[in-house]
């Protein structure tokens, strides 16, 4: 309890928020320095978050890229940052920092489901760290509310190509991992508010 008091005021160090996260069934974030409390997932966040994760295992496998849920993190050095992506990608061999075995150096593809509450942090502090990793090539940003899944892919020439894919109907393409995965799969068992057409 004195770790969290302390993170609710204080600057804690990287060793307390180990300690922290170790004792806690909360997920935190750690932000050079300072930690934040991860607000719990809706219904559709969770259900769309565990449709890509399996679609994702499904197509990868026995290929050198391997999908990742939010249990692991990832690390931003050049922000001293710790983020839970809901899933994520590596190709290769996983590199693990400090030799931790649940924080990732070298995601490929960072997915975020968005929700209302934390959309723009995901939009521009999120890509903008995760844009300083070398490994990183490719950034989507799954609506919830809306078969809508926007897609960004960083070209050989440096510069990120925008796509959307929307409808039900409508297949993503993963460029950095060469999959493809239809919405319809994405969207399985995700109650909208408003009729969708399929």
């Amino acid at each position: 309890m004195g770790i969290l008091k302390e993170k609710e005021s204080n600057f804690i160090t990287e060793e307390a928020y180990f300690t922290l996260l170790a004792q806690s069934d909360q997920r935190y974030e750690y932000h050079n320095g300072y930690v934040v409390a991860m607000a719990g997932g809706s219904r559709n966040h969770n259900v769309i978050a565990l449709n890509v994760s399996a679609e994702l295992r499904t197509r990868l496998r026995n290929k050198s890229c391997r999908p990742f849920t939010s249990d692991l993190k990832v690390f931003i050095p050049s922000i001293n940052t710790y983020y839970f992506p809901d899933v994520f990608a590596v190709c290769g061999d996983e590199s693990y920092y400090k030799d931790r075995s649940d924080t990732i150096e070298n995601p490929v593809l960072v997915i975020e489901v968005l929700s209302p509450s934390t959309k723009e942090k995901d939009r521009i502090e999120k890509f903008t760290a995760y844009r300083s990793l070398p490994s990183f090539k490719e950034y989507v940003l799954i609506h919830q509310d809306k078969p809508y899944i926007e897609t960004y892919f960083k070209q050989d020439n440096g510069i990120w190509q925008f796509n959307n894919f929307q409808g039900l109907e409508d297949v993503m393409k993963l460029q950095s991992l060469d999959v493809v995965v239809p919405l319809k799969f994405v969207y399985e068992d995700v109650g909208f508010e408003e009729e969708v057409s399929v």
